[in-house]
This record gives C-alpha cells, structure tokens and sequence, in this order.
C-alpha cells in the first residue's frame, strides 16, 4: 500500500467525482424522462467524493497552514473562479436585478454550487483550528451538529454525505490499511447501508444516518483501492496533472450554463453536454492561470 494517495491519484478521483456530479445533472435537469434518469439521485456519491479529497489533502498538507498563505490559496483556488462564474452567469440568466449579491458570493443562481461555500466553510474553520493548535475533535463535533440542523431542516442526501465523507477524509490517512480486508468492509458498508437507506425511506433520520454511512462507504471503498493500486507518478507531468485538475473544477463550475445554452439551442445528448463542459472549462481554466500569472509579474514587478 503506498503511504499516501498521490498527485495524479488525487487528480484522476476528483475528474471521477466531478464527472459523477455532472452526468447526474444531466440527467436531473435536462433528461428527465431517459430511461437512464435513475442516474440523477447517484451524483451525491460523487460529491461525498469530492468532499472526501478535501478533507484528505487537508489533513496530510496540514503543515502547510502555518505558512500562512494556505487559506489565501484556497480562496484564489476556490473561491474566486467560483465568484467569476457567478457574476458571468448573472448576465447568461439575466437575473443580475434579483438579490445580486446573493448570487454571486453564494452561487444562487443555478442552484447546484451549494458545494463551493460549503468547503470554503469548512477551510476556514481547519484554519481556525489548526492555527490556534486546538484539538482537531472540535471539527467532527461541530459536523454532527450541522448535521442535527441540517435534520432539522430537512436538507437533501448530498449535505449528509457530504459532510460524513469530509470529516472521514481528515481521519482516513490513519486507518488505512494494507490488505484486501479493508476493501471488503468499506464495499461490504457501502452496499447495504445504501440498500438499508433505499429500504427505510420512510424514516427521515435513520435513512439519512444510513445514506451518510453509504457516501462514507463508497469514499472509503475508492480510497483504498486507489492505495492498493501500484503506480508511479509519470515524470515531467505535474503541470499537465495540475491543468487537468483545474479544467475539472471549471467543469463543475460551468456545466449547468452550458447546459442552459445547449437547451435553448437543441435537445443536447449526454456526450456533446460533457465535452463541450470540459472543453470551455479548459479554456476558462487557461485564462484564469494567465490571469494569475500576470497578477504575480505585476506584484514582482513592484517590489
């Protein structure tokens, strides 16, 4: 088993998880009547997955807090294409005279970057901790009690997991395994806790304790057969992983407008929806590194 997921590891699972959140909107919001529709209510598995890589990167690049420029990175990562998106899409919806703000810091407007706040949420408060060297306990506590007013409120499966694939991430580096036996239980826990969560539906609380342990099942699944996966990292590559990377999350970011502009030009297919998604994010995702670069020229420049 490697000692920790590696660079292109992390690469490939967040392209996969992405993936599973953009298909499953396909099929919610501009297929609904495919015979593959029961695709739509699997993307929380891929969020949970997402949710999870953050948390994991979290943990193991903790060091990485006290530098200082950790949460800046993240809101330069994370946050600020997210901000962009938004302020283009206000014009894309032509909905800029309806609660502005609302739309561009917590992404409003399509209704499907809820996750973005979320994580930034999450950074700030691993900042919090781990500056002030609190007990890392404190995050998990705080967890179950978003999950209590989440209960509460009645929120969608993909707050759940979420949240239970997050948490599980800071603490996956420290139960990983070196055989087969712990690909056994996480599949074993995966399976029926999400036959158990389909079979007591009518239960709120116990069906969403059980979808929680499901999206922790699957990540814990994927995670360990990503460990157990012998590979070497291609030479010369990272910035070829790194690109990739970012178009993903670009990907996320913009696929339900392009969706929204395929719609009002045809009944868009599966395919098409996908690459032209990826394709416009590469784009995006290369004038946002040039748009980077030219700020630090600038900055070295005045000093």
């Amino acid at each position: 088993m490697k000692d920790k997921l590696k660079y292109i590891d992390v690469c490939v699972l967040k392209i996969i998880a992405i993936s599973m959140v953009v298909v499953a909107h396909y099929f919610r919001f501009f297929e609904p009547t495919s015979h593959l529709n029961g695709l739509k209510s699997k993307g929380f598995f891929g969020a949970a997955l997402f949710a999870f890589l953050s948390g994991y990167l979290a943990d193991i690049n903790n060091g990485k807090v006290f530098g200082g420029g950790w949460l800046f990175h993240k809101i330069g990562s994370v946050y600020l294409p997210y901000v962009i998106t938004n302020l283009i899409s206000m014009f894309m919806y032509k909905s800029w005279a309806f609660n502005p703000l609302k739309q561009v810091l917590m992404g409003s407007n399509d209704g499907v970057l809820w996750y973005v706040p979320f994580i930034m949420v999450f950074y700030i408060l691993f900042f919090i901790v781990e500056i002030n060297e609190w007990p890392r306990l404190i995050l998990p506590s705080m967890g179950a009690m978003i999950f209590i007013v989440l209960e509460i409120a009645g929120a969608d499966s993909q707050w759940y997991t979420s949240i239970g694939a997050l948490i599980f991430g800071l603490y996956a580096d420290r139960f990983k395994d070196n055989n087969l036996r712990s690909v056994f239980q996480s599949v074993t826990l995966f399976l029926l806790c999400s036959v158990a969560a389909i079979k007591l539906e009518n239960i709120p609380l116990l069906k969403d304790v059980l979808t929680t342990l499901a999206g922790i099942g699957f990540c814990e699944m994927v995670f360990n057969i990503t460990m157990l996966v012998p590979n070497r990292e291609p030479k010369n590559c990272k910035t070829l992983l790194s690109i990739a990377s970012g178009s993903a999350y670009w990907t996320y970011l913009i696929h339900m407008k392009v969706g929204f502009i395929l719609n009002n030009l045809m009944a868009p297919s599966l395919l098409p929806f996908y690459l032209i998604s990826v394709v416009a994010a590469t784009l995006l995702n290369g004038c946002y590194l040039k748009f980077k670069r030219d700020l630090n020229r600038l900055d070295l420049k005045s000093k």
